[in-house]
């Protein structure tokens, strides 16, 4: 929740947080699929904002959404997060 209401400011500085703090989400529960749709969704979003090189971003994005729908593939955000970056 916190990777979500920092990263909801829209702002550089929430983004990173946002994606720290979802990371340290993954870590403590691998098999959260929203983690890893969220994540997804702020790689995409950086890259479309200009905060990070898309080349650099888009396959961690592509990579976070394809993991959130092998674990949940119901999720509606994971598929929103991979076809955001498809």
């Amino acid at each position: 929740m916190r990777g979500w209401q920092e990263w909801g400011k829209y702002t550089p500085e929430g983004l990173e947080k946002g994606i720290a703090y979802i990371e340290q989400a993954i870590k403590k529960d691998p098999g959260h699929a929203a983690s890893y749709a969220a994540l997804g969704d702020c790689y995409c979003w950086a890259a479309l904002q200009g905060l990070m090189a898309p080349i650099a971003v888009f396959p961690k994005a592509r990579a976070a959404a394809t993991r959130a729908l092998e674990l949940d593939e119901t999720l509606a955000e994971a598929h929103a997060a991979l076809g955001a970056v498809t």
